[in-house]
């Protein structure tokens, strides 16, 4: 009976998490493309994309992911970087009009004439983006086979990768303020998520030589990481070069990778990561602890969202996590989370952006904002969950 109910609430929440995903494919002359949202983030946020792109693999969406990462790679500015936006009509436009309440109407359809935007609201880059676009797209090929795509693209992907050439050297990324998907804070300096990126980017491309990545360079990516960001006191990769911060998005893909630690050094980094306040009773916060007011930028904390990346839940990181319970082989614990993030979706009809922990996890509702919904980024990443069996 256990079983039974176990297989009906999958069901139930692969449902829900499938139409929030089809939600925001839109379908454009040359083929569809994912919005990050339908409402302050309808616009083809290069981010949430690539995170979401392995829920359009659980749902045979391939073809969404080819069309979308071809529309970026045409759009690649003179140094390499892919755009942070694509969209028909400015992005800030969408966000202003779209995130109040109570009138919040879907926002209107990308088209066709998609513009680029490669810098955001601070004038600074997303650094992590280049990694995502590169490992999204070898992803898509391995799972596909899809080899001429491959061929096609692949003077494109090279300048892609070329974009980080100024940090090989040295073997650490360091960037600026507001540059990595906790765009809420400074986070300025080398952080263990994009430095992880940029690592296992270079690791999936430096088999082909066109690339010409060394294994040197690989290497010493992966020897910075370890020095720079574990904390063997905690037994956990700290989130920052300085400061205490811990991050949960780093540590569950440090976890779920076939190549960068392990099965000793996972199983003792998940134990650790199990007795940290950042996992909690339901996993999903971003960071612990807190981060001081002066380094969250004022428009967060203007729309009521200081605690953007650090006290709200996101569906994301909750699903992520239940995957890699299960991939560690604790299967309690990835189905007590699983049976929250169905509380949720049942809940909610959909899969939202963030949940507030002091209003009963019911999405964020603020004067100036609301939680995006349906929210590609974690339906994508529920999708993935659901599609991982029960480890045994």
């Amino acid at each position: 009976m256990a079983l039974a109910h176990q297989a009906f609430a999958a069901r139930d929440l692969h449902s829900i998490a499938k139409q929030s995903l089809e939600a925001n494919i839109v379908e454009l002359t040359r083929g569809g493309v994912l919005r990050a949202g339908s409402h302050q983030f309808a616009s083809l946020w290069t981010r949430d994309f690539c995170f979401a792109s392995r829920g359009l693999r659980a749902i045979g969406r391939e073809d969404v992911i080819a069309s979308h990462l071809t529309r970026l790679l045409e759009n690649l500015r003179e140094d390499g970087l892919v755009p942070r936006v694509l969209d028909s009509k400015a992005s800030w436009k969408r966000v202003a009009r779209y995130s109040f309440v109570p009138f919040r109407p879907e926002s209107p359809e990308v088209r066709d004439d998609l513009k680029a935007e490669w810098v955001g609201e601070h004038r600074t880059v997303a650094i992590d983006s280049n990694a995502l676009v590169l490992i999204t797209a070898a992803e898509y090929v391995s799972s596909t086979g899809d080899k001429a795509w491959l061929e096609e693209h692949k003077s494109k992907l090279i300048k892609v990768m070329n974009f980080y050439k100024p940090f090989l050297e040295s073997g650490v990324v360091v960037q600026e303020k507001y540059g990595d998907w906790q765009d809420s804070v400074k986070r300025s300096g080398a952080t263990f998520f994009t430095n992880f990126l940029v690592w296992k980017a270079l690791s999936m491309y430096q088999n082909q030589p066109e690339f010409s990545i060394s294994k040197n360079t690989v290497e010493l990516f992966r020897k910075n990481i370890e020095d720079k960001f574990f904390e063997r006191e905690i037994g956990l990769y700290k989130s920052l070069d300085h400061g205490d911060w811990v991050s949960l998005e780093g540590i569950l893909y440090a976890l779920e990778d076939d190549h960068f630690l392990s099965l000793e050094r996972k199983a003792a980094l998940y134990h650790s990561l199990k007795k940290h306040p950042i996992w909690g009773t339901i996993p999903g916060r971003a960071t612990f602890p807190s981060y001081p007011s002066n380094q969250i930028s004022f428009t967060t904390k203007a729309v009521g969202l200081r605690r953007y990346h650090d006290g709200l839940v996101w569906p994301w990181l909750t699903a992520f996590s239940a995957k890699i319970a299960n991939k560690m082989g604790d299967i309690e614990s990835a189905r007590r989370i699983r049976q929250v993030l169905l509380s949720w979706a049942k809940r909610d009809g959909e899969v939202n952006e963030v949940m507030d922990p002091k209003k009963k996890m019911k999405p964020v509702k603020r004067m100036f904002y609301t939680s995006e919904a349906p929210f590609s980024w974690g339906a994508g990443f529920t999708l993935d969950m659901l599609s991982l069996k029960e480890v045994e």
